[in-house]
């Protein structure tokens, strides 16, 4: 999946969807990858996946969690892969732009 930035949000896009993280608010959509328009956005790099949003008690500011690297640990029955997390990154979710994110 890939990582961009806009003005206004965060977007991690797969292939068929999209996940939009606005900035000034937190707030979380999934669209359609159609549907969005990034042609001004970004790349700010690959992630393997997302874990989630947080804020931290003595932070009134939201953070995006991605996995930045992924380890693979062992297979279940029916051939699926379980894998750990190896490295995530943390982006805050407000209109200052982010340090490098090594993404």
């Amino acid at each position: 999946m890939e990582v961009f930035e806009t003005a206004c949000e965060y977007v991690v896009k797969g292939v068929a969807s999209c996940l939009s993280c606005s900035r000034s608010s937190g707030h979380l959509e999934i669209r359609a990858a159609s549907q969005v328009d990034l042609s001004s956005a970004v790349c700010l790099g690959l992630v393997e996946g997302v874990v989630g949003k947080v804020q931290l008690p003595s932070d009134v500011q939201w953070y995006l969690v991605v996995i930045r690297q992924k380890a693979l640990v062992g297979t279940i029955p029916g051939g699926h892969k379980v894998y750990r997390i190896s490295r995530v990154a943390v982006i805050p979710l407000s209109e200052v732009q982010p340090v490098d994110l090594e993404l």
